[in-house]
């Protein structure tokens, strides 16, 4: 959706840069092995810092992931959880007094794990500076709300059609 959005208006208004906790190679829940930009010690500012976490929130560097969004969260960041990556925001308190959501396989255990944090069921929840969303193709969903918030609604649904 990115990449459409900046083709149709002409010049790279958008663009994505990937992180892990150590620079290195990240394996997809489908064992697809993806190159990473930086590491999380090394990564660039950027308007939103979005965390995709697949089946599970257990992993080799978590601690400095979630040290990292922390820190990106004190500073006033925006942060954004892409599926399961909302636990990984609620475990660096970033999102204590947001509304969020997560996806709906995981949404009864996180309520329980964090009572105190809003968890809608809806497919994609924006509050404030926490951009949260269900997984699958709903960070399609997501983005689309973004690209209509900086753009408006006929640039939102022109990407939509593409």
């Amino acid at each position: 959706t990115a990449r459409v959005a900046n083709r149709l208006i002409g010049r790279d208004y958008y663009g994505w840069a990937t992180v892990s906790h150590d620079g290195g190679p990240v394996s997809a829940s489908n064992r697809l092995s993806l190159e990473v930009d930086y590491s999380v010690a090394d990564m660039p500012a950027a308007d939103i810092l979005f965390v995709c976490v697949g089946l599970s929130t257990e992993f080799a560097g978590k601690s400095r992931v979630v040290s990292a969004l922390r820190n990106w969260g004190r500073r006033g960041g925006a942060l954004g959880g892409l599926s399961v990556g909302s636990h990984l925001l609620a475990e660096a308190g970033q999102l204590d007094g947001y509304r969020c959501t997560i996806h709906w396989e995981n949404r009864a255990g996180f309520m329980e794990r964090f009572p105190d944090i809003q968890c809608t069921g809806n497919v994609y929840e924006i509050d404030r500076k926490r951009y949260t969303c269900g997984g699958g193709t709903t960070p399609i969903d997501l983005m689309l709300e973004i690209i209509r918030t900086d753009f408006g609604s006929n640039l939102a649904n022109a990407v939509a059609n593409q």
